[in-house]
C-alpha cells in the first residue's frame, strides 16, 4: 500500500488548511485517508531529528505539488490536482534527495 501527504481545506466559520494522509492500493485507486477530528493538531514527528526534518519535507512537497481539495468533497477513488508540472516535481525531489546526502556526509547546504 502507497500513502501520500494531500492538502485539504476545512469549509467552515473559521475555514482552514489541514494535511491528511490519502492511501492508495496496488493500482494507484485512492482507497482511504485519514480522518479529520477538528481539535487535534497534525504536528510534523519523527522518533529522530533526521526523520522529524524528512517528515517536514514530504508534507511542505505535498502542499507545493498537489492542489487542495475540499475535505468533505473526498471518495474513494477520487483523482487529484497537481499544482505543478513534472519538471518542477522532478527538480523538487532532486534538492530535496541532495540535500539529505549532504546531510548524512556532514555537510552545510
Amino acid at each position: 500500500m502507497n500513502w501520500r501527504y494531500q492538502p485539504c481545506w476545512i469549509k467552515s466559520a473559521f475555514s482552514h488548511y489541514i494535511l491528511i494522509e490519502v492511501f492508495f492500493d496496488d493500482d494507484g485507486k485512492m482507497d482511504g485517508w485519514t480522518e479529520y477530528e477538528e481539535n487535534r493538531r497534525y504536528e510534523p514527528s519523527g522518533e529522530t531529528q533526521e526523520e522529524l526534518i524528512e517528515d517536514l519535507e514530504l508534507k511542505l512537497n505535498a502542499v507545493k505539488k498537489w492542489k487542495a481539495v475540499e475535505y468533505e468533497k473526498i471518495e474513494v477513488g477520487m483523482k487529484f490536482e497537481e499544482r505543478l508540472t513534472a519538471e518542477d516535481t522532478e527538480l523538487i525531489n532532486f534538492v530535496t534527495e541532495n540535500n539529505q546526502l549532504l546531510k548524512r556526509l556532514g555537510r552545510k547546504e
